[in-house]
């Protein structure tokens, strides 16, 4: 079923972060480097999860995510490593929102990726929620991003480190 598009906000004074399904949850870490940034959150969204990490790199329109497992959850082959969202990121006096584009990276790390959610992107155009260059934008940048991912043998801390963290 197609949505409008989501939003996330990391207010850098508050130290709050609202997600996409609108929960609001305190901020443990935030790290911040030339126009980049990295926050780290407990994981509010899904009960599976206990905490998310993210890598957000507006000049690349994207933000990369890892959650850790609840000490509960059972692992699966449906349980990938990262997530690469690409979104459109607007800074405004220390507050980040992020708007979804739709499209996604999924990584096992070192196994294999997909580029995900190209139909919700689609439908996403059809019904008018995102614009057409922002579209082609998301897909020209997922395939971009996974084909460099690819001649790094699928390590997004590697990849990472070529985008200036370590």
């Amino acid at each position: 079923m197609v949505h409008e598009r989501r939003s996330s906000v990391l207010d850098l004074v508050t130290g709050r972060y609202l997600t996409p399904r609108g929960a609001e949850v305190p901020v443990d870490r935030i790290e911040r480097r030339d126009g980049a940034l990295f926050f780290a959150v407990p994981e509010a969204d899904n009960p599976r999860l206990q905490t998310l990490e993210c890598w957000v790199l507006p000049s690349r329109r994207l933000r990369v995510c890892r959650w850790t497992l609840a000490p509960d959850a059972t692992v699966t082959d449906a349980d990938f490593d990262y997530y690469v969202d690409f979104c459109q990121v607007e800074s405004v006096a220390d507050r980040f929102v992020m708007v979804d584009d739709y499209v996604d990276i999924k990584v096992w790390q070192g196994r294999r990726l997909v580029v995900d959610d190209v139909d919700e992107l689609i439908a996403a155009l059809g019904a008018g929620f995102i614009e057409p260059r922002e579209a082609q934008v998301a897909v020209e940048t997922a395939f971009e991003v996974a084909v460099e991912l690819t001649g790094l043998e699928l390590s997004v801390l590697t990849w990472l480190k070529q985008e200036g963290w370590n």
